[in-house]
């Protein structure tokens, strides 16, 4: 295999599979939340990439001082027109950092409280990873994304879900998730955490997979032109100063079953 990334201008990185031919885009991530607001939304940010070596990118980021009145001049509303992104809260810094050794690609987000009151039910839904080529996108890709239920990976068209082509999956969560289920929908069905998901190309020979330590949600989205899945990391609670680290993976390979398994020993074993 051979697998490059490069970032972008904003917080996105292309992920190229060049023995495939194919490539994804990885927004990296799209949402930090705590229980008392969101610290960093999804339309939101352009941060500045440091190489790091050997193929490895990454980035700092602080809200600056005038990126609640940014997200604010976006007017973004849910779908009865209420305004999104009414509470924010300061004092978090968020370190992401990717890397490829040409056969899978390790992500890292680290996020450290630099302000003075503690950070409570800290979560990011892990970066949003879309497809961006014909082999994965298009066509019935509810039925060919997967995620991890009762120690199987599971097509999601066998699972329960309210909304036809977007679900909100959720293992364990100390969050209050009724406020995205507008957009989301929701699912009554059990998944494991960490949270695995996947998807497998239109001619079934090939397949990705996708999660992080202490993954505890999971986000698929499979609209027009618009295939991207999500394993969501847990950081808990952060006192002042205090920082955690989670890491996750992005495999590929011929059967999503197989990667699924390998993925969950490494997530277990904090590897």
């Amino acid at each position: 295999m051979s697998i490059a990334t490069q970032p972008t201008e904003r917080e996105f990185v292309d992920i190229e599979h060049r023995e495939w031919g194919t490539r994804w885009s990885l927004q990296f991530p799209e949402v930090l939340e705590s229980s008392a607001g969101a610290i960093m939304a999804w339309p939101a940010i352009r941060p500045t990439w440091q190489g790091l070596g050997d193929g490895a990118w990454g980035y700092t980021w602080r809200p600056p001082a005038d990126y609640v009145a940014q997200i604010a001049a976006l007017k973004l509303t849910k779908e009865d027109g209420q305004p999104q992104y009414t509470r924010f809260v300061a004092g978090a810094e968020l370190q992401a950092r990717i890397a490829t050794d040409g056969r899978e690609v390790a992500l890292s987000l680290t996020v450290t409280n630099t302000g003075s009151q503690p950070l409570s039910d800290l979560y990011s839904e892990g970066g949003c990873f879309q497809a961006r080529s014909e082999a994965f996108r298009d066509g019935d890709e509810v039925a060919r994304s997967y995620i991890l239920s009762g120690g199987v990976m599971t097509s999601m068209a066998a699972l329960h879900r309210t909304n036809p082509i977007r679900c909100h999956y959720v293992a364990v969560s100390r969050r209050d998730i009724s406020a995205f289920e507008w957009f989301w929908g929701q699912t009554k069905a059990v998944v494991d955490s960490p949270v695995v998901i996947g998807a497998v190309s239109r001619d079934g020979q090939r397949a990705v997979v996708l999660g992080y330590e202490q993954s505890t949600e999971a986000l698929a989205n499979a609209d027009e032109g618009h295939h991207c899945l999500h394993s969501g990391p847990c950081f808990g609670d952060l006192l002042p100063g205090q920082s955690v680290t989670r890491r996750g993976w992005i495999l590929f390979g011929d059967d999503v079953h197989t990667l699924a398994g390998t993925l969950a020993r490494r997530l277990a074993q904090g590897e």
